[in-house]
């Protein structure tokens, strides 16, 4: 076990997390409040909620809690607006000591106590379930917050219900039925069912061993669930939907519980070298929806609260990009996504835990300029991000313990902020409904994961390749799905196919648009813009039009053969603007307009090889993490600091053998730094006098990486992209 200590993390003790100072040495002393601040800090939440950005999301708040005075009760028919009435409503009396919040948390509490059981009791989970948690993280929150105002006979209800109807089941569901979610990282219910069930015993640590047990046994299952639940550069298996519910009451609890006993056990340094937060950050689309992979509709958390007030949980989750980004140490990134985000429908907009988790520092700015090319590696998902054209690609795993998609290969495209290309969304599992390839009407089934065979950028271009060869249960023997985005405007899509005997392949393409076809090219009509789609490839292609959950473009070979090549164009443009002119040459070579993208290789083995000239084949990060860090205190930077502007004369650079020459310009001294688009630092610090910086570069590995250039004396800072 680690201490918080040791562990350098940083929770204040004045409040849950504020200032990014470690300050727990010792647990606290459990007189009640005490699952996030105490009788002693809570005058600083007071004082929090009075500055912005706290005070008029507390306003807000607080509109939320006078109308749930005169609301009837939600009780368990309800647990979610339960929670919400209840937490809500215990919060605003901690803060305000208004008795008549007290007084409304309570009879929710009590509604929720009516009911005889927490649990349906189902064939396949015995015990605990997703309503137990919530009634009980309901119930932890008005005994913590408003244990001043309940009678000695009250907070003996509260531990005889909260003892038979929550802990004890959960502790059946661990000690006896050992039921799916316990010890499954991956599924939400992990996170929820231990976050909520596990609250509530601590709410009551002291009052029963029971409770004991079953807040020690939540403490060792989510700080396994979060170790693993966020992936490598902090993705996730489930969509951002189900994934943010996990994980969200997860922290209910550990972050409780890294108060109550004065412990972390390092997860939130872990959790932030994993850059969490990012991913949800990136998988918002430019028309203000997210990415909708497995199992999420795609107008779920659409818009921006921080933008719009009636869109309560439109945008990140706010109270755990605030966490995060207090577990970062600052982040512009993150911050942006904390005061612009919104929280779960049964907030009203603003979570309590918003005030708690978000650091007491000023409003966030603008978000900062996002990476143009971005691949999370856990999660096998990729981000090509330029100003006119958004592309989400989903190249992971078809999961057998959680919500997912058999979906691999599927993609979703945005011009602008006109979703063109679409995922169906919640229910619509099967292969046949996303855009991707079919083999004999066959498509993927549960647990195959795809990799990566390459991933970078050019000057001018972003590339991906996507083996899904194994996805198939052998229907298929070979599929290499190769995408590109040319200059920021178009994309290009290469599948390379394999298959026993005379397969029949189908590709097909998902939107919820009108759309016609003629020959090889398809037209769909968006709401501000046209999509044409052209069929390269093959020469035989036959287009069509059919549906499934929402309609789509068929493409298909008139004959079969055992390896097939597609090539496909898919180019936005405004209306009245015609279809590109595009040929394909067998050797690999695609003309489009006045673009020349070159293939290396033939069936099996092809790769890009160069756009318009500039070559490909060595800006290969697959292996390295490309996501670059926002965070203050991190070695380089792609925001700008307070106070430093891009500098006011040019600087050029160029390569003469393994020597990189930057002509920065200044008189002055500056300071250089070399950074590899994996995000590793490669050179670092280095002051010179003269205008000219020379370093070698014949140890990096990285063909492409980031130049950065300071001028202390004049405050000026550039930042410059060189592909080797």
């Amino acid at each position: 076990m680690v201490s918080l200590k040791t562990a350098g993390y940083c929770i204040a003790a004045l409040l849950l997390i504020c200032t990014g100072v470690s300050s727990f040495a010792q647990p606290i002393q459990r007189t009640h409040p005490y699952l996030y601040f105490t009788a002693e800090t809570i005058a600083a939440i007071r004082a929090k909620v009075q500055t912005e950005p706290f005070a008029s999301r507390w306003s807000r708040f607080l509109s939320s809690a006078d109308g749930h005075l005169s609301r009837a009760t939600y009780g368990f028919d309800n647990t979610r607006e339960a929670l919400g009435v209840a937490g809500i409503c215990a919060f605003a009396y901690a803060i305000t000591g208004q008795t008549n919040y007290a007084d409304r948390a309570k009879q929710e509490a009590a509604a929720l106590f009516a009911a005889s059981q927490w649990h349906t009791g189902y064939s396949w989970n015995r015990g605990a379930d997703l309503e137990t948690a919530e009634a009980s993280v309901a119930v932890a929150l008005v005994y913590d917050w408003c244990y001043d105002r309940l009678s000695a006979q009250e907070r003996e209800v509260f531990k005889t219900n909260i003892l038979q109807k929550s802990s004890s089941v959960y502790l059946g569901s661990i000690e006896t039925h050992n039921d799916w979610w316990v010890n499954n990282p991956v599924t939400n219910w992990c996170g929820v069912v231990h976050g909520g069930c596990g609250l509530a015993a601590l709410a009551l640590y002291d009052e029963d061993p029971q409770f004991q047990q079953a807040a020690d046994y939540a403490f060792d299952h989510l700080e396994s669930f979060l170790d693993t639940v966020i992936l490598e550069d902090g993705g996730g298996h489930e969509g951002i939907m189900y994934n943010r519910y996990g994980v969200t009451f997860g922290n209910y609890f550990f972050t409780a519980a890294a108060h109550v006993f004065g412990d972390d056990r390092g997860l939130p340094q872990r959790t932030a070298d994993k850059r969490a937060g990012y991913w949800y950050l990136y998988m918002y689309g430019s028309d203000s929806r997210y990415a909708n992979f497995n199992n999420m509709n795609e107008n779920t958390f659409k818009g921006l609260y921080g933008a719009d007030h009636r869109k309560w949980e439109g945008g990140p989750c706010a109270a755990l990009c605030g966490l995060w980004e207090s577990q970062a140490g600052g982040d512009p990134a993150l911050l942006w996504g904390a005061d612009m985000g919104g929280a779960a429908f049964y907030w009203k907009g603003v979570s309590p835990f918003w005030i708690l988790w978000r650091r007491d520092t000023a409003p966030a700015g603008e978000l900062p300029e996002l990476q143009n090319a971005v691949l999370f590696r856990g999660a096998g998902q990729a981000i090509f991000n330029e100003p006119r054209l958004w592309f989400a690609y989903n190249g992971g795993w078809t999961s057998n313990r959680s919500h997912h998609n058999n979906d691999l290969g599927t993609f979703i495209l945005v011009a602008d902020n006109d979703r063109l290309v679409h995922d169906p969304g919640y229910g619509d599992s099967e292969t046949g409904m996303h855009s991707t390839i079919l083999v004999n009407g066959f498509g993927q089934p549960e647990n195959v994961r795809g990799t990566y065979l390459h991933f970078g950028s050019g000057s001018n271009f972003h590339y991906l390749a996507s083996d899904l060869s194994n996805c198939y249960n052998g229907e298929l023997t070979r599929f290499v799905r190769h995408a590109v985005m040319v200059n920021g405007s178009y994309m290009v899509l290469l599948d390379d196919l394999a298959a026993p005997g005379a397969p029949e392949f189908e590709w097909r393409l998902q939107t919820r648009h009108a759309f016609s076809h003629s020959d090889n090219i398809a037209h769909i009509h968006g709401e501000s813009h046209n999509l044409f789609v052209t069929a390269a490839a093959p020469s035989d292609a036959v287009l069509s039009k059919d549906s499934a959950s929402i309609a789509f473009l068929r493409i298909t070979p008139a004959t079969s053969e055992p390896e097939q090549t597609f090539v496909t164009v898919l180019f936005p443009t405004i209306p009245a603007v015609a279809p590109p002119d595009v040929k394909w040459v067998e050797n690999g070579t695609l003309i489009v307009n006045n673009d020349t993208i070159a293939f290396s290789g033939g069936p099996g083995s092809r790769q890009l090889a160069s756009i318009n000239g500039e070559q490909a084949a060595d800006i290969d990060n697959v292996d390295n993490r490309t996501l670059l860090s926002l965070r203050q205190g991190s070695r380089v930077r792609r925001s700008s600091r307070e106070g430093v502007t891009p500098a006011p004369h040019p600087i050029t650079w160029n390569i003469t053998g393994n020597e990189l020459l930057v002509e920065t310009g200044s008189k002055n001294n500056v300071r250089l730094s070399v950074m590899g688009f994996d995000g590793r630092i490669m050179h670092s610090g280095r002051n010179f006098s003269s205008s000219t910086a020379k370093i070698d570069i014949g140890t990096f590995s990285s063909g492409v990486f980031l130049v950065i250039v300071e001028d202390l004396a004049e405050n000026h800072r550039s930042v410059i992209k060189i592909v080797r």
